[in-house]
């Protein structure tokens, strides 16, 4: 898979499932998870057991903003209704703003880990390597912005340190509740070939890439034409079992949904 070559972005990849039912997530999670001597983000970490998460004992926060791009009317209703609806079965959900710094999610995440500020050099050299010299349409964008990417050393020490400022901010979020709730992206499900039109959507779970936090996204309703909106279930570090457990919970309420991932 051409990257750029094990730089900056790699520390922001997770390779999760996807499946119809939480409760295959969870059997496929425990298959992945733990140690990997190939891979030096890995953590020896076990998986504890959804099961043992009293949901109506948990503290939920949300926001329907992130300061970046603001939902449409479909997504925020959606989204609006599916916290109304899971209120009966938590200790509380609270209002919250997102800390100032989230408004600097794209330029962290996007530019500067996957862009890489080099106008390419690195990824062009990785690239050289590949057998193929013919990519999608899609990847033939993405090319393009990575030319147009281009910042200096200094740069990128700054870009570095706000980016360990954006993780202490959100675990200084978390610090009194145990799930964060917030839109998966600002719009129901894109059509394909659309994402470098509309990257500051996805701005919602380029959130969770940087900070690391385990996350499950999971359909709570469809727009007006019929396409599918998610809502994000985040928890603290290593708490994947709580993610799960009110994934399940969202589950009763909702409905079994098309698909979810972690």
């Amino acid at each position: 898979m051409p990257n750029d070559a094990g730089g900056l972005h790699t520390a922001l990849l997770t390779f999760g499932p996807m499946a119809r039912r939480v409760e295959d997530l969870e059997l496929l999670l425990s298959v992945i998870i733990g140690a990997d001597c190939g891979d030096p983000f890995s953590a020896p970490v076990p998986l504890k057991e959804s099961s043992s998460v009293d949901v109506s004992k948990l503290r939920v926060i949300y926001f329907l903003d992130n300061g970046v791009i603001t939902p449409d009317r479909d997504t925020l209703t959606n989204i609006s209704s599916a916290i109304e609806n899971l209120k009966p079965h938590v200790a509380s959900i609270t209002f919250v703003s997102p800390p100032e710094i989230f408004k600097e999610t794209y330029r962290l995440v996007w530019d500067t880990c996957f862009l890489g500020g080099d106008g390419g050099q690195l990824l062009f050299q990785s690239l050289a390597k590949v057998d193929s010299p013919k990519f999608s349409p899609l990847f033939e964008r993405h090319l393009e912005n990575v030319k147009a990417s281009s910042f200096d050393n200094p740069e990128l020490r700054r870009r570095i340190a706000q980016m360990y400022e954006y993780k202490q901010a959100f675990l200084k979020l978390m610090e009194n509740a145990d799930i964060l709730l917030c839109p998966v992206t600002a719009t129901p499900a894109r059509s394909h070939g659309t994402t470098h039109d509309n990257l500051n959507d996805y701005t919602y779970v380029m959130m969770s890439n940087l900070t690391g936090s385990p996350a499950a996204s999971i359909n709570c309703g469809f727009a007006e034409d019929g396409l599918p909106i998610g809502i994000q279930i985040i928890a603290k570090p290593w708490e994947d079992h709580v993610v799960l457990a009110v994934a399940k919970k969202a589950q009763e309420i909702f409905g079994v949904p098309e698909v979810v991932s972690l």
